[in-house]
């Protein structure tokens, strides 16, 4: 089957406003119609919204780590002490080889 000329001149649209309307026309008749799916959906998502605000913690504390300073300058190892004096990290003894 070939193509039209008409339709192979048309550029492709990418995204149709019209199409994104009737969509959403669609979707709030279907929750209309079927209030459990509609609860499901409102419930849903502020029981996400509750999770993701109190109950996912994104703070970094107690981090263990080791410093293996091959360098033994004054600026590496000023590097180490600053990082030794933060509240994040935890110092543990320093290394001596990579193993």
């Amino acid at each position: 089957a070939e193509v039209p000329a008409s339709a192979a001149a048309r550029p492709a649209r990418r995204f149709s406003l019209a199409r994104a309307w009737s969509y959403s026309l669609r979707e709030a008749l279907e929750l209309r119609r079927d209030p459990v799916r509609a609860t499901l959906a409102l419930l849903g998502t502020a029981l996400l919204m509750l999770i993701m605000g109190y109950g996912i913690s994104l703070d970094v504390e107690n981090l263990r780590f080791a410093v293996l300073d091959q360098d033994q300058t004054g600026l590496s190892q000023g590097y180490a002490q600053r990082l030794a004096g933060s509240r994040y990290f935890i110092e543990q003894p320093p290394l001596h080889d990579h193993a």
